[in-house]
C-alpha cells in the first residue's frame, strides 16, 4: 500500500487480524535498508497483530526525493504514519539507528506509542552525531557519489550485509542479495544513505530515554 506523505509516497505493507493490536515494524536506516529487513518476522507476528511493515523515505519501494534527510524528518514521518494510517496506539520494533526515532517519538507523543522493542539499538547511547574522518569529504556530492557507489558494488555490498548475518551459514542466499542489490540501486537511494555516513540521521535521545514512560524491551 502507499501513504501520501509531505515527501512523497511511502510503502508500506499490512499483515495479521485487522481487529489485533497494531504493531508497526522500522528498518534501520542504512544501505540497501528497507521493510525487506523485516520479512524473516512479519510473518510470525502477524499471528498476534495487525503488523505494518514501512518503507522509510528514500529507502526501498519509498520516494526518493533530494531532500535534507535528518532524523527528525523520520520521526515526523513515523507521527504522520501512526496519526494517519495505524490511527491507534501501537508496539514499535525499530533496529538500529531507527531506535532512538522510536524513543523520540514516544517521548513526544505517548498516545501513539504503548511500548517499544528496540533491535539492535547501537546508536542508543551516542550523543548527538557520529561523526568519522570521512565526514567533510561526503560534503562534495561528487564524492559522496562516488563512495556510494563503490559501496554498492555486488562485492562490497555482499561483505558489508554478511557482518551483520546471525545465522549458522553466515551467507546471504543469491535471491537476498537480489534483493539488497536492487533497493540500493534504486534512483535516488544515494540520498539518505550518504546522509546516513555524514552523520546527520543520528539524534540523541539521552534526555528522553530517561523519562521514557512505556515499556522497553532492548
Amino acid at each position: 500500500r502507499l501513504f501520501r506523505w509531505t515527501h512523497g509516497h511511502i510503502f508500506y505493507k499490512v499483515s495479521g487480524v485487522q481487529d489485533a493490536s497494531p504493531l508497526v515494524l522500522i528498518h534501520a536506516p542504512e544501505i540497501a535498508a528497507s521493510s525487506y529487513e523485516m520479512r524473516s518476522i512479519m510473518e510470525q507476528l502477524a499471528h498476534h497483530y495487525q503488523v505494518y511493515a514501512l518503507d522509510l523515505p528514500g529507502f526501498g519501494l519509498s520516494d526518493h526525493p533530494h531532500i535534507v534527510y535528518t532524523g527528525e524528518l523520520y520521526v515526523a514521518l513515523l507521527q504522520d504514519f501512526l496519526s494517519h494510517v495505524v490511527e491507534r496506539p501501537a508496539t514499535l520494533v525499530a533496529s538500529g539507528l531507527s531506535a532512538n526515532y522510536a524513543i523520540a517519538l514516544a517521548s513526544a507523543t505517548p498516545e501513539q506509542c504503548e511500548r517499544l522493542v528496540l533491535l539492535s539499538p547501537t546508536a542508543l547511547f551516542a550523543n548527538g552525531k557520529l561523526l568519522h574522518w570521512y565526514t567533510p569529504l561526503l560534503h562534495n556530492r561528487l564524492i559522496g557519489l562516488c563512495i556510494y557507489a563503490f559501496l554498492t558494488t555486488r562485492v562490497v555490498l555482499q561483505a558489508i550485509l554478511s557482518r551483520g548475518i546471525t545465522q549458522s551459514t553466515n551467507t546471504l542466499s543469491p535471491s537476498e542479495l537480489d534483493a539488497y542489490f536492487a533497493t540500493a540501486h534504486q534512483f535516488g537511494s544515494e540520498h539518505p544513505v550518504i546522509a546516513y555516513m555524514a552523520g546527520h540521521l543520528s539524534l540523541d535521545i539521552s534526555r528522553q530515554l530517561k523519562t521514557l514512560q512505556q515499556p522497553v524491551l532492548v
